[in-house]
């Protein structure tokens, strides 16, 4: 008797592990973050050259306003801050247009309102010096004084493209 309810107790077992193995074979899994499907709309630099300030805070085009919390993608130059490297990590990053690549720094963007503040969304090796990237995350407008820069890609994916 206990030899049969142990032959059950087996066949059950395996009958179950059986089903398990199934269903875990065929449910949805996340895709890696590689994989994730591309769902980010370019956004062109020149979306930024009519952003303009005066005491009464910042003012964005009508067009870069209603992008405001969606999902972005800029290539830019991304300059790393010493002030924003943490553990070797950029905590946050200044972006600018890809043609200030070739110029003598930060200092050469005559129109700082175009400048893009990065947030990643997880580490990201400093490297070192400015590099091309490509940032995708969440656009966001601060009309209000006290940041960076008026604009931020938010939980940035950075991709560090190779310098031209």
């Amino acid at each position: 008797m206990l030899g049969r309810i142990i032959l059950i107790g087996a066949a059950l077992s395996a009958v179950g592990a059986a089903n398990w193995l199934s269903w875990n074979s065929v449910r949805a899994k996340p895709l890696p973050p590689a994989a994730v499907p591309h769902t980010a709309a370019v956004l062109p630099w020149d979306a930024f050259t009519a952003i303009s300030s005066d005491a009464g805070g910042v003012h964005f085009p009508d067009a870069l306003s209603a992008r405001d919390g969606t999902a972005v993608e800029l290539i830019g130059v991304l300059f790393p801050l010493p002030q924003l490297i943490e553990n070797g990590n950029l905590i946050g990053a200044v972006l600018a247009p890809p043609a200030k690549f070739s110029c003598c720094e930060l200092s050469c963007e005559a129109r700082s309102l175009s400048l893009v503040f990065v947030t990643p969304r997880g580490p990201v090796a400093d490297p070192g010096q400015r590099r091309l990237a490509r940032v995708t995350g969440t656009l966001r407008l601060h009309r209000e004084p006290g940041h960076w820069s008026p604009s931020e890609v938010a939980d940035a994916q950075v991709e560090l493209l190779p310098n031209p």
